[in-house]
C-alpha cells in the first residue's frame, strides 16, 4: 500500500498508517481433507508497538513477517502457522497444505518438527 504513494510522501504515509491501523486479517480458502468443502485459513497481524516500529522504519518493514510468526501471545499467526494447525487437526491434507503454503520448504520443516506420522495422516 505504501508503494502506491510517491517516494517523498511515504514517510508521512507510514506515520498515518501506524496511527490508524489496528490489525490486518488475510484469508484464503483451502480444500478440506475429505474434498467436500473448503476451510478458511487466516493470517492475523495485530498492530503492536513492535509492528508499528517496523511499519515506520522502511528498512525494518521486512521483519513484519517474523514478528507475526512470533506474536502468538497477541493473537497473531502466519498463514502457514494456521495451515499447520489444520493439518494437525486432520482437517486439511498435508499435500494440499504444502501446495498452498506461503513458504513450502519452511512449512515442511514445521510439519517435521511435530514428529513422525503427522504428514501422512
Amino acid at each position: 500500500m505504501i508503494g502506491l504513494f510517491p517516494p517523498h510522501e511515504r514517510p508521512q504515509v507510514r506515520i498515518m498508517l501506524v496511527g490508524t491501523l489496528k490489525g490486518i486479517i488475510g484469508q484464503r480458502l483451502v480444500r478440506t481433507k475429505d474434498g467436500k468443502g473448503r476451510v478458511a485459513v487466516c493470517e492475523t497481524m495485530v498492530s503492536t508497538g513492535r509492528i508499528q516500529g517496523f511499519i515506520k522504519d522502511a528498512e525494518q518493514t521486512g521483519q513484519i513477517q517474523t514478528a507475526i510468526a512470533e506474536g502468538e501471545y497477541y493473537g497473531m499467526q502466519t498463514f502457514d502457522q494456521a495451515l499447520l494447525k489444520l493439518v494437525e487437526e486432520d482437517r486439511v491434507a498435508y499435500e494440499e497444505a504444502l501446495r498452498v503454503a506461503s513458504r513450502p520448504q519452511d512449512f515442511r520443516l514445521m510439519v517435521q518438527s511435530l514428529g513422525p506420522g503427522t504428514s501422512h495422516r
